[in-house]
C-alpha cells in the first residue's frame, strides 16, 4: 500500500527546499581539505585537498570524499527515494545489506573491483520478490575488542525499496547472505513509516570503527531486565584509515555509490528521479 505522508518531513523530502545542513557541510569541507593538507603527506591527499578547496556552489568537485557534494546528492536522492515510495504499489520497506564475502583488509580499500562487487550483488538479488530498490553503499571498519577476527573494511548496503510481502524478502534475503562470526546479521528488511533518517542514510557523509564485544547489554522487554549479548562499539576512525577511506571515496565518486535493482536512476539539472523496470 502506499506509504502515509507524515507532515513536514514528508512535505520536505517531496518538495525542492535547500539542503538545512548545507553550511555546516561547507564547513565541514574546508576542515577536511586543512586535515588532509596536515596528515596526509603524500600526492594523493594534496590533490584531494586542493579539490576541497576549489569546490564552489557553482563549480562542484563532485569528489566522493567532498562532504559538501556528498550532502547535496545525499538530500537529492533521499528526496527521490520518497517521492518513489510514495506512489508505489507496494509497502515501501528500509533494507541493510552486508555482502560478507566482500570483506577487505585495512589497508587495501583502494585495490577493490567496485563493479565486479556491483555485479556480484545484482547476481544475489535475481528473481527475489520485489517491486523496485534503489540506494547506496556505506562503509565501516570492523574489529573485534578481543581480536577474535582480523580489522577489515565493510562495504555495506542501505536501501530504500517496495515489496508485496516484506517477510518472505527477509526470508529469501538471509538465503541468499549467509552470516560469520564478523557479521551476524548480515540482513535487515522491515517496513518504512516514512522518516526522513531512512533515505538520508542510504548515502552516508560519514564512516566509523565498528567494535565488537561480547558482553554489551541490552534491554529485554520480555523479561523486564538487561541481558548480555553481542554488540558493537562505534568509534571514530584512526588517522591512517580515515584518510584511507577518504582517497578511495575520492576515487569512488558518488555516483558508483548509489546502487538501484529494478530500477533506474535519471538526474535532470538539481533533481533526481527514481524509475521502476522490469529488467536488470
Amino acid at each position: 500500500m502506499p506509504m502515509k505522508a507524515l507532515g513536514t518531513t514528508w512535505e520536505y523530502l517531496c518538495g525542492e527546499g535547500a539542503p538545512p545542513h548545507g553550511a555546516a557541510l561547507a564547513v565541514e569541507r574546508r576542515e577536511k581539505a586543512a586535515w588532509l593538507r596536515k596528515k596526509g603527506g603524500s600526492w594523493d591527499s594534496d590533490r584531494l585537498a586542493e579539490c576541497l578547496e576549489a569546490c564552489r556552489p557553482l563549480t562542484r568537485c563532485r569528489s566522493g570524499a567532498c562532504p559538501a557534494c556528498v550532502g547535496q546528492s545525499q538530500v537529492r536522492h533521499a528526496k527521490a527515494l520518497a517521492r518513489q515510495a510514495a506512489r508505489s504499489a507496494g509497502t515501501p520497506f528500509a533494507a541493510t545489506i552486508v555482502p560478507t564475502g566482500s570483506m577487505i583488509p585495512v589497508g587495501s580499500l583502494r585495490e577493490i573491483d567496485h563493479a565486479n562487487m556491483v555485479r556480484r550483488l545484482k547476481r544475489a538479488l535475481v528473481g527475489l520478490p520485489f517491486d523496485w530498490m534503489a540506494g547506496g553503499f556505506d562503509y565501516s571498519l570492523n574489529e573485534h575488542k578481543s581480536e577474535r577476527y582480523d580489522p577489515h573494511w565493510l562495504p555495506h548496503l542501505y536501501l530504500i525499496g517496495a515489496a508485496d510481502d516484506i517477510p518472505r524478502l527477509r526470508h529469501e534475503l538471509s538465503r541468499r547472505f549467509s552470516a560469520n562470526d564478523a557479521v551476524p546479521r548480515p540482513v535487515k528488511v522491515k517496513p518504512w513509516d516514512g522518516r526522513w533518517n531512512a533515505p538520508f542514510y542510504t548515502l552516508k557523509v560519514s564512516a566509523y570503527r565498528r567494535v565488537g564485544v561480547d558482553d554489551g547489554e541490552r534491554f529485554d522487554p520480555k523479561s523486564g531486565k538487561l541481558r548480555f549479548c553481542r554488540n558493537t562499539e562505534q568509534q571514530r576512525l584512526r588517522s591512517a584509515e580515515r584518510l584511507e577511506l577518504n582517497l578511495h571515496l575520492d576515487d569512488l565518486g558518488i555516483s558508483r555509490r548509489l546502487f538501484a535493482a529494478r530500477a533506474q536512476l535519471h538526474h535532470r539539472g538539481r533533481r533526481t528521479e527514481i524509475r521502476p523496470i522490469d529488467a536488470w
